[in-house]
C-alpha cells in the first residue's frame, strides 16, 4: 500500500499554514510523497500565499497606536516580505527535488 494523499489545503490561510507544516513534515520526517503530489502542494501553496498577500494589506501603523499595536503591525508587514522570499526557496528546492 502507498503512502496516503496530502489532500486538498484548506481555503482559509490559518488552516492552510497548518496544512503546509503537516505536508513539510511528511517530506522531512517520511519522505513519501509522490512527485506529482509535491509538485501539487507545491503549486496550492504559490497560488495561496500569492492570493493572501494580494487580499490581505498589512496595516500601517497608526502613530497614536500603542507601542505593542505598532511593533505587532511592523512584525505582520515583514512576514509578507518573509512569504515572498520563502516561495522563492520553496521552488528552488522544488526543482532540487525533481
Amino acid at each position: 500500500m502507498g503512502p496516503s494523499p496530502v489532500g486538498q489545503p484548506p481555503e482559509e490561510f490559518d488552516p492552510f499554514v497548518a496544512w503546509l507544516g503537516e505536508v513539510s513534515d511528511r517530506l522531512v520526517l517520511e519522505g513519501e510523497l509522490p512527485l506529482e503530489e509535491v509538485r501539487s502542494a507545491v503549486e496550492a501553496t504559490f497560488q495561496r500565499v500569492e492570493r493572501h498577500l494580494h487580499t490581505t494589506d498589512p496595516p500601517a501603523p497608526d502613530p497614536a497606536s500603542p507601542p505593542r499595536c505598532r511593533e505587532l503591525a511592523d512584525i505582520l508587514r515583514s512576514d509578507h516580505l518573509w512569504f515572498e522570499s520563502s516561495l522563492e526557496e520553496l521552488e528552488g528546492l522544488l526543482r532540487v527535488v525533481e
